[in-house]
């Protein structure tokens, strides 16, 4: 809601007001933090909202808070373009909660090659800055790339011995 309203700063005193009203010092109120983010979301156009780590939360909150961001997007008109992605690992309770709405799964395999490219091209400006890292054998860009798909540092690099 901070990022949303920095940019719709004109809503600013109507949630100071909201808030002051409640007679709470920090927004903890479930019900009073969906009233606003929904005044707030009425107010934005071509917004991408995105949700990350769900599989941190308690079922019961994740529950409520794919709910609470489903009900708010879907009573907006369409033509507002308010749009949510929520981010999850793959889990058997994150499958069965987001089982109705879209899903777009990813795998280690389908970023190797990403990762690959940006630790190769992050290890190059490492050198440039502190000279050469592989002096024990040891490419930095492979063992990024090795953690990224859960393998194990050992099997992509051998350090040289004296």
């Amino acid at each position: 809601m901070a990022q949303l309203m920095a940019q719709n700063t004109h809503l600013l005193p109507y949630i100071y007001e909201q808030r002051s009203w409640s007679g709470e010092v920090l927004l903890s109120s479930g019900d009073l933090a969906k009233s606003l983010l929904k005044t707030v979301l009425e107010c934005c156009k071509n917004t991408y909202v995105v949700i990350d780590g769900l599989e941190s939360c308690s079922r019961r909150d994740r529950k409520d808070i794919v709910q609470t961001f489903r009900q708010i997007i879907e009573s907006l008109p369409e033509i507002d373009a308010v749009r949510c992605v929520f981010l999850s690992q793959n889990d058997g309770v994150a499958r069965k909660d987001l089982s109705d709405i879209p899903t777009v799964r990813i795998t280690k395999d389908d970023n190797r090659c990403d990762i690959e490219m940006y630790s190769t091209a992050k290890a190059d400006e490492l050198k440039q800055r502190f000279g050469p890292l592989d002096s024990v054998g040891i490419d930095v860009a492979k063992v990024v790339t090795a953690k990224a798909q859960g393998k194990p540092v050992k099997e992509v690099c051998s350090p040289k011995l004296p």
